[in-house]
């Protein structure tokens, strides 16, 4: 598999380092100074372990059927207009995570990207009547489908009204992306990042040549050169889904990969940086 790196700037640390080297790594992100972090051992292996063990154990309706496995927990982008369900949804999840895995992984990522958030208060956001946006879900890439096909987060702010609330409350425009793996695969499951980025996306990508998630896009972007992140369990990437266009490979061997992650979004006012899936 050929890789390319010279396009990408991206750096690899313990997270007891980030706020020694980048406090200010989430900024440097949203405005293109940086373009990634591989941050090791946020979680050890037995919680990493606890946590994939929840898509066993959740309730059946916090799991959602997709196209490359599953989700565990209800993602904000495929809500319903009505947002009740969603909210109490986050709810169950949050508490059935804590309960099955024994410590509060919200507040890990609190603590984290406290650490490279400079100014700006981390926190998860609320609706106007007080309800709390999920900060994560878990998701599973079953072996032999096609994983997570060529996308980049700008494309969806405007497809949902689900996530109309959210935008008057922060900017979702280069929304940065998080995950950190619970079970790697035997093979295969890299996160591919292309040398490509939103505001330089051809206008034939946005065409019905080459609809959202699908081999004919992914076929496209073979033309890009590309970068592969293999990071190991416990490890948390993030990265600017938002602006570089990517995809997850597909998963080969006997064993899923399972992850958890989601957004980070700065408030509209530049006071908070807010986590939410």
């Amino acid at each position: 598999m050929a890789e390319n790196s010279h396009f990408l700037r991206w750096y690899e640390l313990d997270y007891r380092e980030l706020e020694r080297y980048h406090p200010d790594g989430a900024k440097d992100l949203l405005v293109g100074k940086k373009d990634g972090f591989l941050v090791r051992d946020v979680l050890s292996q037995q919680e990493a372990e606890a946590l994939a063990s929840c898509t066993e154990s959740l309730s059946v309706n916090l799991q959602f059927p997709m196209p490359f496995g599953f989700i565990c927990g209800e993602p904000l982008m495929v809500s319903q207009a009505d947002r009740k369900p969603y909210f109490e949804n986050a709810r169950r999840y949050r508490h059935e995570l804590i309960e099955n895995c024994g410590f509060d992984f919200d507040a890990r990522l609190v603590e984290v990207f406290s650490k490279l958030s400079g100014q700006q208060e981390v926190a998860i956001p609320q609706s106007a009547t007080g309800d709390i946006y999920g900060a994560s879900v878990i998701r599973v890439i079953e072996p032999h489908t096609y994983g997570l096909h060529a996308h980049s987060g700008n494309e969806f702010i405007n497809e949902y009204e689900s996530m109309s609330e959210l935008a008057d409350k922060a900017n979702l425009y280069n929304q940065l992306s998080y995950f950190v793996v619970l079970r790697a695969p035997e093979l295969g499951g890299e996160l591919c990042l292309y040398d490509l980025e939103w505001e330089q996306t051809p206008a034939e990508v946005h065409s019905n040549r080459y609809p959202h998630f699908s081999l004919a896009r992914d076929d496209y972007f073979e033309r890009f050169e590309k970068h592969y992140i293999r990071p190991q369990v416990g490890d948390l990437i993030y990265f600017a889904g938002g602006r570089i266009w990517h995809q997850v490979c597909p998963v080969i061997g006997l064993y899923e990969r399972i992850t958890i992650g989601g957004f980070t979004s700065f408030s509209n006012d530049d006071k908070d940086l807010y986590i939410w899936s």
